[in-house]
């Protein structure tokens, strides 16, 4: 059965936006990425010593483990959905290309491709503010899946007009830090 997710990207209001980030290259990331890839083994113990909720944990664990090729994304800006994608035939990545976004280190990663022909009707569905899918939702996760029959109906006619094509490309990858010797040869 195919599930549907909704990851938030910054916007209305926020200090950042990255939603353009996720549209422009077919991704959705997920922050803390500092600490590598997502494993229990390296993750669990990050909550126990307060350095990662069990809520964050729980998102992290996932992107990297729960999402599967085929399912549907809901990419929202703070109660409104701005695009529908569907997760590409990929894995999870931790990707160091993200590691700096905004200040955010945004490194779980997974590729989408985002439907920007449905965007419109998406915009008429929502459009005033109260009719918002997530206008009821008081505190959202950043990610989680989705069940609310009540965001689901007014959208699902859309899912089946979802489509394939290739991904759009990533953003290349940053350079290697300099090494002291480097560094003071450069200087």
């Amino acid at each position: 059965m195919t599930q549907v997710w909704q990851i938030a990207a910054g916007g209305s209001g926020q200090d950042y936006d990255y939603r353009g980030l996720f549209l422009e290259h077919d991704v959705m990331l997920l922050y803390p990425g500092r600490y590598g890839p997502y494993s229990d083994e390296v993750y669990r113990p990050l909550v126990n010593r307060k350095l990662l909720s069990g809520q964050r944990l729980g998102m992290i664990r996932g992107i990297a483990t729960r999402v599967r090729p085929g399912d549907i994304v809901l990419l929202r800006d703070a109660y409104r959905v701005a695009s529908i994608g569907v997760v590409a035939d990929s894995v999870y990545e931790h990707n160091a290309t993200f590691d700096d976004v905004f200040g955010w280190d945004l490194q779980h990663t997974r590729r989408v491709i985002w439907q920007d022909h449905l965007d419109e009707e998406l915009k008429q569905i929502q459009g005033k503010k109260e009719d918002e899918l997530f206008a009821n939702r008081k505190q959202i996760p950043m990610f989680t899946a989705v069940r609310d029959q009540k965001i689901l109906d007014p959208i699902k006619h859309l899912f089946d007009k979802c489509r394939s094509r290739p991904l759009r490309g990533m953003p290349a990858r940053p350079p290697e830090p300099l090494t002291l010797e480097e560094l003071g040869e450069e200087l």
